[in-house]
């Protein structure tokens, strides 16, 4: 008989089966950027967003370096979701 103790938790296939059902829900948190949004964002047209719907104030970040320069390589015509790395918040509809 094995003790709780003795049991090890995957916590890389825990997070990656969390936020797969995450996506399955629908969850707007892991819904990728548009391709049009990286456009935007490159014509210095961009928020940030840490709430579910309010923008941060552009003036928080204050003159950020780099601002002035082009981007260095173009993104992929069709977005990939990517699978965030920590576990997620349960949200439901």
């Amino acid at each position: 008989m094995t003790s709780g103790a003795d049991h090890r938790l995957d916590v890389r296939a825990h997070n990656e089966s969390a936020w797969d059902k995450q996506v399955d829900w629908e969850n707007p948190w892991t819904i990728p950027v548009t391709t049009e949004a990286v456009e935007r964002a490159r014509r210095r047209d961009w928020d940030i967003v840490l709430t579910p719907t309010k923008p941060v104030p552009r003036t928080w970040f204050g003159n950020l370096p780099g601002l002035d320069r082009k981007p260095r390589r173009s993104i992929e015509s069709s977005p990939k979701k990517a699978k965030p790395s920590c576990s997620p918040i349960p949200w439901k509809p």
